[in-house]
């Protein structure tokens, strides 16, 4: 990943989810992690977006909660990024180049 590509809010989330990883004791950063990031970030477009498409934020939040729950744990964890997550970047990425935006947010 490439952070001088993303916008401040992206960089806010991604250590937001490593922090979340981090604290849980899981070895991995997940897009389950983003995700749960993203849905509490404060003023953020991901919570009306996602309520204006008729999702369930509070039972979404639980689903994503339940999940995590299920990532293995180790002490002193000092997680890194999953395949999935880096696909996740990627294809922001992708996207990103694609309406010839400069910055992943």
């Amino acid at each position: 990943m490439n952070p001088e590509r993303l916008t401040e809010r992206s960089t806010e989330a991604l250590n937001e989810a490593l922090a979340l990883a981090r604290k849980s004791g899981n070895p991995l950063v997940h897009d389950a992690h983003l995700l749960r990031a993203l849905l509490h970030q404060e003023d953020s477009i991901v919570v009306p977006i996602l309520t204006q498409v008729g999702v369930d934020v509070n039972a979404l939040t639980r689903a994503v909660d339940t999940e995590l729950a299920r990532y293995p744990k180790q002490t002193d964890a000092n997680p890194s990024w999953a395949r999935e997550l880096q696909a996740v970047y990627d294809e922001a990425d992708k996207q990103a180049k694609a309406l010839g935006v400069e910055y992943i947010s």
